[in-house]
């Protein structure tokens, strides 16, 4: 069994640790600390919100996630630019797209390399879809409507009006027709992804995706 010792005296160097007849540096290692790499549960254990397939490869991103995988079953962890909380991805002519808190959006041709882009909003975003060559994000309402965000590249992004005061929690593309829904029941949908039109759900509840 290893075995700690330290000076009698009140001056505390670096603590050593014996085991197997070497002695290892706890402290005084030169910044060792400093890098903090996940090893259980591997390949990261942070909450992991939207996935997406494209260029052959699987792409999830989560609270300070990026996740990567081939088959679906090996995962490879992908830096992720730091404090970075995404909610959202989807991919489109040969581009991944993902979004997140604060109006983050960042975007990768390969699903490892990430470029932050220019939202043009604060407002937290919190999924993403692509269709008819567009993609289109949305958001929370923050005191004013709930944020629609349109883009051709994923790189330069218009703001849409929503016209409703209640946060948009997703949003999908099929038929010809964008379909965002979120708080109280709302759902809106666009042939354009400029015009919105309000629909009825029937329902108050929050609707999810």
């Amino acid at each position: 069994m290893g075995t700690v010792t330290r000076p009698k005296s009140g001056f505390w160097g670096p603590i050593l640790v014996l085991t197997g007849g070497f002695l290892f540096p706890l402290l005084g290692i030169g910044g060792a600390l400093d890098v903090w790499h996940w090893r259980s549960p591997l390949p990261q254990g942070n909450a992991l919100r939207d996935v997406t397939y494209g260029n052959a490869m699987f792409v999830a991103v989560g609270d300070q996630a990026i996740i990567q995988s081939f088959d679906g079953a090996n995962w490879s962890n992908i830096e992720s630019n730091g404090n970075t909380y995404l909610s959202g991805i989807a991919f489109g002519t040969n581009t991944f797209v993902a979004v997140g808190a604060n109006g983050i959006v960042q975007t990768s041709t390969n699903g490892v390399d990430w470029t932050p882009q220019t939202s043009g909003t604060s407002k937290s975003l919190f999924r993403v879809t692509r269709g008819n060559g567009i993609f289109v994000a949305v958001g929370e309402a923050r005191g004013a409507t709930g944020v629609i965000l349109a883009s051709s590249d994923g790189l330069s992004w218009t703001n849409q009006n929503s016209g409703v005061a209640k946060d948009l929690h997703g949003v999908v593309y099929g038929s010809g027709l964008y379909v965002t829904v979120g708080a109280r029941g709302t759902i809106l949908t666009s042939a354009d992804a400029v015009t919105w039109n309000a629909q009825t759900s029937g329902v108050t509840n929050e609707l999810l995706v």
